[in-house]
């Protein structure tokens, strides 16, 4: 099994967490399966430091002077993630919160045939809670969507017979691997 994990570049770690996280899970359940992270994230290397392949792609807010003009990085972005699935051919590909990615890199993987697509589709603002385009994306080129909510909790539409699951939140780490109370204090250098 082989399955490429994207995660964009946003205000904080969520979107590559949330992807670590499941990969985490996969990769514990499922020995042999290779896995690879693509990201346009600033810290990239937390999925390296979790054991996992890295492929960095260029990101919008990365070197604000002289950095190639926005649509050059789109041109450079969707050549690295063609050669990777040309190369890698996955079996699956996971794609957090920008079903064409955060600047339409994916557009390559979309045509891809023999690979299944899963959206993790977390909700968003009002703005963006009813946009058409995502909808006719997840409709025409996914097959699964991970929502990291309570059904009762996402109030954003999904195309009719998109097989969904709520998953609740995605954290990286479960209870299992908690550090015992006095530990976590003792690294943290609190008082017990």
């Amino acid at each position: 099994m082989r399955v490429i994990f994207y995660a964009s570049n946003g205000f904080g770690l969520g979107h590559l967490m949330r992807t670590m996280a499941i990969g985490r899970a996969l990769r514990s359940r499922v020995k042999e399966a290779e896995i690879i992270f693509m990201t346009n994230s600033e810290a990239s290397q937390l999925a390296w430091q979790e054991g996992f392949t890295t492929v960095k792609l260029m990101s919008r807010f990365s070197a604000p002077r002289g950095r190639p003009d926005p649509d050059r990085m789109v041109e450079v972005n969707r050549a690295i993630v063609a050669a990777t699935l040309r190369s890698f051919e996955p079996n699956a590909m996971v794609v957090d919160s920008y079903p064409r990615g955060a600047m339409r890199e994916l557009t390559p993987m979309l045509r891809y045939p023999s690979c299944r697509k899963v959206f993790i589709y977390r909700e968003k603002n009002e703005e963006k809670r009813h946009n058409e385009m995502l909808l006719h994306i997840l409709d025409k080129y996914y097959e699964f969507v991970v929502v990291p909510h309570r059904e009762a909790e996402f109030s954003m539409p999904i195309p009719d017979g998109l097989e969904t699951v709520y998953a609740d939140a995605i954290m990286i780490r479960g209870k299992e691997e908690a550090l015992p109370r006095d530990e976590a204090r003792r690294r943290l250098g609190f008082p017990a």
